[in-house]
């Protein structure tokens, strides 16, 4: 099975990473997604300048930005129309209009909600600068610094 997601649908919809910043809530999308082993083809729209593009995930997930002043549902709507086999591809969107055309391409579709509930829940981040160093970091630190390593 292989997810074609419209990527700030789910994140507006779904309330993945209420509170954080756009970057920081895809980011956790995308991180919630690679956890569940699933294969995906995420779309997000381009109503910005996408400067943290480049997210790391892991080849079974596709990750692509509309053209400029493009949407995520043209962008999958022209993947559909493009696509020869769709008998394994479930589009997940609460878009309407995504809902409506998937039936003629033959595509089956998931909501928002039944789709967020199969992410793996994020993992708690600890604030910056709380987490204590590994004596292995402190070493690389004091060798980058050029400070003598200290013994224990």
């Amino acid at each position: 099975m292989r997810y074609w997601i419209d990527g700030y649908n789910v994140i507006l919809s779904g309330r993945v990473g209420v509170g954080a910043a756009l970057h920081e809530r895809r980011a956790e999308l995308l991180a919630r997604l690679a956890a569940t082993g699933l294969s995906a083809f995420v779309a997000f729209d381009s109503r910005e300048r996408v400067v943290d593009g480049g997210h790391a995930t892991p080849r079974r997930i596709e990750v692509a930005f509309a053209r400029e002043a493009g949407s995520a549902d043209a962008l999958l709507l022209e993947k559909l129309r493009r696509a020869r086999d769709l008998s394994d591809v479930v589009l997940v969107s609460d878009d309407r209009d995504l809902l409506d055309r998937a039936p003629f391409f033959g595509v089956r579709t998931e909501r928002v909600a039944a789709f967020v509930r199969k992410l793996k829940p994020a993992a708690p981040r600890d604030p910056p600068g709380t987490r204590p160093l590994s004596k292995r970091e402190v070493d690389d630190w004091m060798e980058w610094f050029g400070q003598p390593r200290r013994e224990p």
